[in-house]
């Protein structure tokens, strides 16, 4: 779908996204684009990585002269600053999920249907998600499964459940448990638990905790970690696990595994105003995105 927008919204899309190109592009310095995008470093180095394997095509070139764009990236640069006025379509989701599974998505909506045109946000709040969608500023949403509790009150919204996923707990390989293909609740009752750091997450948080006390099961907590990442490189010790969403992780340890936990939920919601669930257009949206998901074989 296309709306209309009124100007002033369409003039701060377009300086934002401004923003973010001269953060991405003219700076030709991933340290301080991850600053100014609040990200790390690497992520900001994997983001590039996940557009140039989408694209096939080498955007930058690093030597002794430092970093520069090639004329591949030169010609991307233009396609966005040229596009910023035209696309006003857009998925949406939270910063820390994986985003080649949301390019992946992109990329089998846009060969199915090319009435679809669409533009890719990341978000650092549930609530500026919410703000995009009632402002319609983007048409979809997709974010993570435990988000959908907080919908509840929105009558003005809908969902629906892309891929519906476990939890999955990484632990280093020396752990007793790194043999098993699959883990119970019980399986990890003795395990210290790297968990969500108080109030960084609330809603992965109580999701987390809802799947222990279904088993009667108090968590030994060893550690809060703001982030994924933050929570795998802390992981040290042979009794202790992180629990994890599967779609967020991006980060490997050749000394560590990562097993799906049972009886835990996890996933991907696409999220979009009510109104606008009916019409031709949304309905093949969603088709699509529900299609492209059953593909995937993410799942360990």
């Amino acid at each position: 779908e296309v709306h209309e927008q009124p100007k002033a919204i369409r003039e701060t899309i377009g300086s934002k996204i401004n923003e973010n190109s001269k953060c991405e592009f003219e700076e030709l310095n991933f340290t301080k684009t991850a600053n100014s995008l609040f990200v790390t470093q690497p992520t900001a180095s994997r983001s590039i990585d996940s557009m140039e394997k989408l694209t096939g095509l080498q955007l930058f070139i690093k030597d002794h002269n430092g970093l520069r764009l090639t004329p591949a990236g030169k010609s991307l640069y233009k396609s966005l600053t040229e596009a910023i006025d035209m696309i006003q379509t857009g998925f949406y989701h939270p910063y820390g999920t994986n985003p080649d599974i949301l390019f992946q998505i992109v990329k089998g909506i846009k060969e199915k249907n090319q009435l679809i045109k669409m533009h890719y946000k990341i978000s650092y709040g549930f609530h500026e998600e919410l703000r995009q969608l009632f402002s319609y500023e983007v048409d979809f949403v997709i974010t993570h499964m435990h988000y959908e509790e907080l919908l509840r009150p929105y009558s003005e919204l809908c969902c629906y459940t892309l891929l519906r996923l476990p939890l999955t707990v990484f632990m280093t390989k020396t752990n007793r448990l790194s043999a098993k293909s699959r883990l119970k609740i019980e399986d990890i009752r003795s395990q210290k638990i790297i968990f969500p750091k108080d109030g960084s997450h609330a809603a992965y948080e109580k999701m987390i905790s809802e799947t222990f006390a279904k088993e009667d099961i108090f968590p030994l907590i060893s550690y809060k970690a703001t982030t994924s990442d933050e929570g795998i490189l802390n992981l040290q010790e042979d009794n202790e696990v992180l629990i994890l969403n599967h779609l967020a992780n991006k980060m490997n340890r050749d000394d560590c595994v990562e097993i799906p936990l049972e009886g835990s939920r996890s996933g991907l919601l696409l999220v979009l105003r009510a109104a606008d669930a009916d019409k031709p257009l949304t309905k093949a949206f969603i088709k699509e995105a529900l299609s492209c998901c059953k593909s995937f074989n993410i799942t360990k």
